[in-house]
């Protein structure tokens, strides 16, 4: 009788115990959610997305990254604001709008990686486009750029836009050069993720406005020797510290 209910107090202690662990883990982890300004008058509007992350056990991680996510709305919104303070003859006979989105494209535990998609309708056919992206390596707290997964002085923009260049010239519509050459500047806008390293070619980059953003996926494989060890992309590459 006393082993019956010496049996049934460690269930009921072990059914108490593993939920409170893993809530405790849960609190733990990074979260992503989406931050959101709303701004809507009769002559203009602004609806902007953008990625808020909460960590209780970094804060000051997270504070850096929702500063790096928060610096482009915050640069588009007072650039918006200043070309509606512009003098002109006429009020204008449509409604301004300013906008993003926001998407993940790898959220772990070393990095996140994503891309703001912007859009600003101030006349003309179409509003204008633009990206960011934003790479942050949870590591050590800060946002990334392209040359720094890649060993200092190597040929890397050689390499992307050999491959980019390849692969743009099977579709349609586009013109590599000299929107994907190996100039440094050409390549601002890139994710990573498992797959690859993806570079976006924003609107008139390498293609008319008609045929949207440009992607092309360039394998781990085809740049790992370049890489720099330690950083996020090498164990993506497979190459280990």
């Amino acid at each position: 009788m006393n082993r019956s209910i010496l049996r049934v107090g460690l269930l009921v202690l072990v059914l108490l115990v593993i939920p409170a662990l893993s809530a405790h883990a849960e609190v733990g982890k990074p979260s992503l959610t989406l931050g959101r300004i709303s701004e809507k008058k009769s002559d203009y509007q602004i609806r902007m997305l953008f990625p808020k992350l909460a960590w209780s056990a970094r804060p000051q991680v997270a504070r850096a990254f929702n500063k790096a996510s928060r610096a482009p709305v915050d640069r588009a919104i007072a650039e918006f604001r200043q070309k509606m303070a512009e003098p002109s003859e006429e009020r204008p006979d449509f409604v301004w709008e300013l906008r993003s989105e926001w998407e993940t494209r790898h959220k772990g535990t070393d990095f996140i990686s994503g891309v703001l998609n912007f859009g600003a309708y101030l006349g003309g056919p179409h509003p204008s486009p633009w990206l960011v992206s934003l790479n942050f390596d949870l590591r050590h707290g800060r946002a990334l750029e392209l040359a720094d997964i890649f060993k200092p002085g190597s040929p890397w923009p050689e390499r992307l836009s050999a491959w980019c260049v390849r692969e743009l010239k099977t579709r349609e519509m586009t013109d590599p050069d000299p929107g994907a050459s190996a100039d440094p500047q050409n390549f601002v806008v890139w994710t990573m993720a498992p797959q690859g390293l993806t570079i976006l070619f924003p609107p008139y980059q390498v293609a008319p406005y008609s045929a949207g953003v440009q992607e092309v996926m360039v394998p781990w494989s085809e740049v790992a020797d370049l890489l720099r060890p330690g950083s996020p992309a090498a164990p993506l590459a497979g190459l280990r510290p």
